[in-house]
């Protein structure tokens, strides 16, 4: 075993703490399955627009047009083997303007067992029902399976969502294709990145070159942290309340 830490930055680190908890044993089963992560990252590449009237822009984008076989969806995991996906972390950067500017509406694809995109085993019904969310949400929320981790601000500027597909795992005998629309029907150019999970009966080394530290860095970082800031003081601002409100309910009990 093996596990390594780079800092890919100009900056030098304090320091560095870690804690690793691992089990020896004399002999494994054959069928233990082995646990993966990937992560990809892409500016992706939507319609070019230019009607007459602006007011069309949003209905062009939002709208219009279809997507059947998935072929140019941002990919996020495609593998050979046997096994099942356990999760995937989304994250997008909103880089198309439109008066409806949340950047999701893309439906995902799943091709499970196949050679054919055209025979998708599932095609979703949009990127906030992927993540279990109503349309365009708008707040940070946390919980086991699910999550926001960042919302985007109204904006939208950017927003990071992840599923644990634990309780409903996605297998797969021969191979499986994970990928996801740009907006409706591949029609938005935004930055997007992802983190795909999975157990597969067989260690895979299909990762590809990994992007440098630069190129992972999202456009509009500024902004976005800008409105993490933000975040982080409504939070702590409900914190102190909610500390408040158990303290005069303790006050209560006592008199």
């Amino acid at each position: 075993m093996k596990i390594t830490v780079s800092n890919e930055t100009e900056v030098r680190g304090s320091g560095i703490y870690f804690y690793i908890d691992y089990e020896k044993h004399s002999s494994l089963p054959d069928d233990l399955l082995y646990f993966h992560a990937k992560y990809r990252q892409e500016y992706t590449k939507g319609v070019e627009f230019s009607p007459v009237n602006p007011d069309k822009i949003d209905q062009e984008i939002q709208m219009e047009g279809k997507n059947l076989d998935g072929k140019d969806n941002y990919l996020i995991l495609e593998t050979k083997g046997k096994g099942h996906v356990v999760g995937v972390v989304y994250s997008a950067v909103n880089l198309t303007k439109t008066s409806i500017k949340w950047p999701g509406e893309g439906d995902d694809f799943w091709t499970i067992d196949s050679d054919s995109d055209e025979e998708s085993a599932m095609i979703g019904t949009g990127t906030e029902d992927l993540f279990c969310t109503a349309w365009s949400p708008s707040e940070v929320y946390d919980s086991p399976y699910i999550g926001i981790v960042f919302d985007g601000g109204v904006e939208y500027t950017g927003v990071s969502y992840y599923r644990w597909f634990i309780e409903d795992p996605i297998t797969f005998k021969k191979n499986i294709k994970f990928s996801i629309e740009h907006g409706h029907a591949n029609r938005r150019s935004d930055y997007i990145s992802t983190v795909a999970y999975w157990y597969m009966n067989k260690p895979s080394n299909d990762f590809g070159d990994i992007s440098t530290s630069k190129e992972r860095y999202p456009p509009q970082f500024e902004a976005m942290a800008s409105i993490l800031g933000k975040n982080e003081a409504k939070w702590k601002k409900q914190a102190e309340k909610e500390k408040e409100e158990e303290n005069a309910e303790k006050s209560e009990i006592k008199e």
